[in-house]
């Protein structure tokens, strides 16, 4: 409750306790929907709260039970701080919710330009480094694909990003990839621009 509310002071008054008893498990207990203290502080946008968490060694990339992380919950809600907060300390950029969608497509899909323009370069500049794996599959983040069958591509120039595709297209993105309905990012600028 207090990381939720964004209570600072009595979030290090209840980690003092929890740690000082022993119980450090305590810091990943989850309610009922399977958020941990580190889904609410960064749900709500408070980065204070999310880096005193953080420093005491939340798992940054733990998931909800819809398979939200942090780094998801965060961009959904247009917290560019916490965002840059989670990033800098190595949350994973490419992890998806239960639709499939990266923070990078929810960031797309609630039109945050700002938090666009802060995960593209991770979407662009991947390094094999970083594991992707979807249904078992390493991938890169351009071939990515949500449930719906949308790449990061579909997703920009479905969103009206035409900056954001051509930028995806020139770091190799499939322009000929097809959602689970047959569309092309071409068929759907073209139905969109008509």
């Amino acid at each position: 409750m207090a990381a939720e509310g964004g209570f600072e002071k009595c979030v290090h008054i209840v980690l003092g306790w929890i740690l000082a008893d022993g119980w450090h498990h305590e810091l990943h207990a989850v309610d009922d929907m399977g958020h941990q203290a580190i889904h609410m502080a960064s749900k709500e946008g408070h980065d204070a709260v999310v880096s005193v968490l953080i420093r005491e060694h939340a798992n940054i990339d733990s998931r909800t039970n819809d398979k939200s992380t942090s780094l998801l919950l965060a961009t959904k809600n247009g917290h560019v701080n916490v965002v840059q907060t989670l990033l800098k300390n190595n949350a994973n950029p490419y992890l998806s919710d239960k639709t499939g969608e990266t923070p990078f497509q929810w960031a797309l899909f609630k039109k945050r330009e700002e938090l666009i323009d802060i995960l593209l370069p991770a979407q662009i500049n991947y390094t094999s480094s970083v594991n992707l794996v979807v249904d078992g599959t390493t991938q890169q983040p351009l071939q990515h694909k949500n449930n719906a069958g949308e790449t990061l591509l579909i997703s920009s120039v479905k969103n009206k990003f035409q900056r954001v595709a051509k930028q995806l297209i020139d770091a190799g993105a499939n322009i000929d990839d097809q959602t689970i309905n047959g569309d092309t990012a071409d068929r759907k600028s073209t139905r969109l621009n008509s």
